[in-house]
């Protein structure tokens, strides 16, 4: 924000040096506390990224559980179904 140009509006609008100058800063004070800038943007989707890769990273780790999981549990009807059927009928 160009701060000058701001206090000579505010000067041709009526206020004098002091008012103008001290409603500038009190504003820009504001804005630059209070708004986000662009680096504030980049680390947000830094951090934004980070957590997307780590969420990933657990989702395939869960899914890889639960395919494990599924395919013991196959494999465990599949033996109980040769034990009980298959082998009892030979």
């Amino acid at each position: 924000m160009d701060t000058l140009t701001q206090t000579q509006k505010l000067k041709e609008a009526g206020f004098n040096q002091i008012q103008s100058e001290v409603l500038v800063k009190t504003w820009t004070g504001y804005i630059n506390d209070n708004f986000a800038t662009v680096e504030d943007f980049k680390q947000l989707e830094t951090k934004m990224i980070y957590m997307f890769e780590k969420n990933e990273l657990k989702l395939t780790i869960r899914m890889a559980i639960i395919s494990f999981t599924i395919m013991s549990i196959g494999i465990s009807i599949q033996t109980w179904i040769l034990k009980h059927y298959i082998l009892v009928n030979l």
